[in-house]
């Protein structure tokens, strides 16, 4: 009997409520939202901030990000359904190009980023606390990308050896 790719399932799960995260995030408003963390605060930190929010949401909806967005949207899709297909081989290897797509776009858009937050922020503290989130945030997805690359690669590998020991096997 063959083992369920359980960690397939789990990997592919993960980044599908991260998707799904992210296309609700692309159809909701964030008006609400930004009024209200705007409401509190003085000028000139309230013009900074409002400058910065209204560019993030220019990038966020623009064409090469979208283009990032929906291919590695597509790509999950083709990995499920090699999944149910029961072709775990192209399974691994369409994940893998998502999570490179996925490294790709995230490098995208920690340099347009930064571009913003330097031109949005003329204050060297909020400048300096925004570089920080963004580096921490860019930081914690490229760790959590590889470590879900690796252990996609490490069991590509294993199945790859599995499956040459069971053809010398069968030549014998």
């Amino acid at each position: 009997m063959k083992k369920k790719p359980i960690y397939l399932y789990v990997l592919l799960g993960l980044a599908t409520a991260g998707s799904l995260w992210g296309l609700v995030s692309k159809f909701s408003s964030s008006n609400d939202a930004v009024e209200s963390l705007l409401k509190g605060m003085e000028e000139p930190v309230k013009s900074q901030y409002a400058t910065y929010f209204s560019k993030s949401a220019e990038l966020s909806g623009s064409l090469i990000s979208n283009v990032f967005f929906y291919a590695s949207l597509l790509l999950l899709i083709a990995a499920w359904f090699f999944v149910f297909k029961k072709d775990i081989f192209k399974a691994n290897l369409i994940y893998i190009t998502d999570i490179l797509i996925g490294l790709i776009g995230t490098a995208y858009s920690y340099v347009a980023a930064k571009g913003i937050a330097a031109s949005s922020f003329s204050d060297p503290t909020l400048l300096s606390s925004q570089m920080l989130g963004l580096n921490m945030s860019v930081g914690f997805s490229v760790v959590l990308s590889l470590i879900f690359l690796s252990i996609v690669v490490f069991k590509l590998i294993k199945q790859q050896k599995e499956a040459e020991s069971v053809e010398v096997a069968e030549e014998e």
